[in-house]
């Protein structure tokens, strides 16, 4: 009787644990207010873990001249900051011309949405901010297109931020993408399952 009520508990703590984790991430971003968010297209169908190289191509705008130059020239770094920080691939670079000597994904788009952050008062008042990248995986060896997906970033209260972070949060939607098909999060009940195995 003593085993199951500890088993119980224990249940009881893991679940409690695992909330309170989403709870603190939620909460974080609802007071800083920024946000990562990817609407996946096309699931990546290729395992990830297979692949030893990420190379990102320079990011174009598909809305002309409505998004600075200067944040879709800086999100090919920050995709690749942020890939990096996943530590899933052992090499992640600018594309490179010619064949690829390992199994290299292939990553790049076209931002086709953006809306810049109010300035000063008008913030309390005014909607999402919005960075939005089309973003495409491909192969690299065959060219084939494996993934794709829309890669957001949003800064949704009066203390989001400026054009850069919204960049950034884009370009950490990108990496989600990736990082999520290499290794997928389980959900809640595989982890409580997982604790017991």
């Amino acid at each position: 009787m003593r085993g199951i009520r500890l088993a119980i508990g224990a249940t009881a703590l893991a679940v409690s644990l695992i909330s309170c984790t989403s709870a603190i991430k939620m909460g974080l971003e609802e007071a800083t207010g920024q946000k990562t968010d990817v609407e996946v297209i096309r699931p990546i169908s290729a395992d990830l873990k297979a692949y030893r190289r990420v190379e990102v191509e320079q990011f174009t705008s598909g809305i002309g001249g409505l998004v600075p130059e200067a944040l879709v020239d800086g999100l090919r770094g920050m995709a690749i900051a942020k890939i990096r920080e996943g530590g899933l691939f052992p090499s992640v670079g600018p594309a490179t011309a010619g064949k690829a000597a390992e199994p290299t994904l292939l990553v790049g788009g076209a931002v086709t949405d953006y809306k810049k952050p109010v300035e000063g008062a008008k913030r309390l008042i005014s909607k999402d901010s919005l960075f939005s990248v089309n973003v495409s995986v491909r192969d690299k060896g065959t060219g084939e297109e494996i993934g794709r997906a829309i890669a957001r970033g949003r800064l949704v209260t009066m203390f989001r931020g400026d054009e850069a972070t919204l960049m950034e949060k884009a370009a950490e939607s990108v990496a989600k993408f990736i990082g999520e098909a290499h290794t997928p999060t389980p959900g809640r009940m595989e982890r409580i399952k997982g604790m017991f195995e």
